[in-house]
């Protein structure tokens, strides 16, 4: 279903309710977030690495 969000081009989402153009919003920092280099991810707070990474390795296995 993410991936179909991160599908919907830009003109578009504006046309979208609040919630949906949120719900995009998340779609797309979410999969920014699991495309995070090694290097990106050093340099964020140690608890956020933890979370990064173990959301790439779910990901992974999916």
């Amino acid at each position: 279903m993410l991936q179909k969000l991160l599908r919907i081009p830009g003109a578009r989402v504006g046309s979208l309710p609040p919630a949906q153009q949120e719900f995009v919003q998340f779609a797309k920092r979410y999969d920014r977030m699991l495309q995070l280099s090694e290097q990106e991810i050093c340099k964020l707070p140690l608890q956020h690495q933890h979370i990064v990474r173990n959301l790439q390795q779910q990901a992974a296995q999916e």
